[in-house]
């Protein structure tokens, strides 16, 4: 094993924030010697994407390569909506189980600020009682929720003009990470013993105190609780106090086991995300060098045609309204994605469906796309 280093500190903030939210916060840890790297959650101004989304991201994008690339020590932040995604991103990437395979790294302890902590099969809809939030406005046509005050929800106790700052980086979210449920989770097992800590923020409007302790209660496992009278974002009102208190849990109950009690070191910080939303946001590492990627995306209209063809159900009311809805409201969905991310594709159309949706083929051909006829002849064949 190599020589002892001091943590890194990786902190995700929650929905509708950009990494870039917690720059106070990161700023106090980074000035006290701590490393820190941040990125924002996927699905933030994403409908395209959901809660498996933002856990590939996390763990590919932040995690991975803090961990398996650079072998380093984590205690992982994370904040509101963030916890559901972290309790299924750390599978297999403890200190502990790392350890035990002669492996260097690994997450050494858990820091939940004001999150959710998801037991399997929840879905972040029933635990807030089976309604969105009062200050979210959810539009299931796009696919995005808003919040309608953030100054409100988010940063009430935020001083000016930090607030109104702030309140311009609120983004909006993916609709469907509210109904998506969790899959297995993992703060529970015996390698996070004594390294879990929840961070209630008593003055919070956003997620209220009553939410977060039974969050803990139902969680079924023994966190170290502590409070911070502040509003959902004391990262922005009151970082000082926040770092000191990761800083104390970091240095005293998460590392202490592995490594000598000694003040951190100093490094030089490697930005890792950006406020750009979606995707991995990777901007800069020191094992990483820039790639050209190209990617081809190309869409079948099987729509009606399959059933009638191959598939085999023309005899089925509910497969043939399936279809239905692709050529129609589908195709029209894909096309607005497309434009929003100035897209050029590759569309396959059956015989069936050029003829049978002829409005929405001409929105493809006049949207500049490629239309090809669908090598299965008219029907799928």
């Amino acid at each position: 094993m190599g020589k002892t280093q001091a943590p890194t500190i990786a902190l995700v903030p929650g929905a509708h924030h950009v990494a870039s939210s917690l720059d106070p916060l990161t700023a106090q840890l980074e000035q006290s010697g701590w490393k820190t790297r941040t990125m924002a959650l996927a699905t933030v101004n994403r409908p395209d994407l959901s809660l498996p989304d933002d856990i590939l991201a996390l763990t590919n994008c932040l995690l991975r390569p803090l961990i398996v690339e650079e072998g380093a020590d984590v205690v992982l932040y994370v904040h509101s909506y963030a916890g559901f995604v972290a309790s299924a991103a750390i599978a297999g990437l403890s200190k502990s189980e790392r350890s035990e395979k002669g492996q260097e790294g690994g997450i050494i302890g858990l820091i939940y600020q004001s999150a959710f902590i998801p037991t399997e099969g929840d879905t972040l809809h029933e635990v807030i009682n089976g309604q969105h939030e009062p200050w979210v406005d959810a539009n299931m046509d796009t696919g995005l929720t808003r919040v309608i005050d953030p100054k409100q929800a988010f940063y009430h106790d935020v001083p000016e003009p930090l607030a109104t700052e702030a309140t311009k980086k609120v983004l909006d979210h993916s609709v469907w990470v509210v109904t998506e449920p969790s899959g297995p989770v993992f703060y529970g097992t015996h390698h996070y013993d004594n390294r879990r800590a929840y961070i209630h923020t008593t003055n919070d409007i956003a997620l209220p105190p009553v939410h977060q302790e039974k969050s803990v209660k139902n969680s079924g496992v023994k966190w170290d609780v502590r409070k911070i009278d502040k509003s959902h974002s004391p990262f922005l009102s009151e970082p000082a106090e926040l770092a000191s208190m990761i800083a104390e849990m970091t240095k005293g109950e998460f590392w202490r086991p592995f490594g000598p009690h000694l003040a951190p070191l100093s490094w030089r910080h490697y930005p890792i995300a950006s406020d750009s939303p979606g995707g991995c946001m990777l901007l800069a590492s020191k094992k990483m060098a820039k790639k050209r990627v190209l990617t081809c995306i190309s869409v079948d209209i099987d729509a009606v045609a399959g059933w009638l063809g191959s598939y085999g159900g023309e005899d089925s009311t509910s497969d043939i309204s399936r279809g239905i809805f692709a050529g129609t409201v589908g195709v029209r969905r894909l096309l607005k994605l497309f434009d929003k991310y100035k897209i050029k594709t590759t569309w396959f159309i059956p015989g069936h469906s050029l003829d049978t949706f002829r409005e929405e083929c001409e929105m493809i051909r006049d949207a500049g796309h490629e239309m090809c006829v669908e090598p299965h002849g008219m029907r799928l064949e």
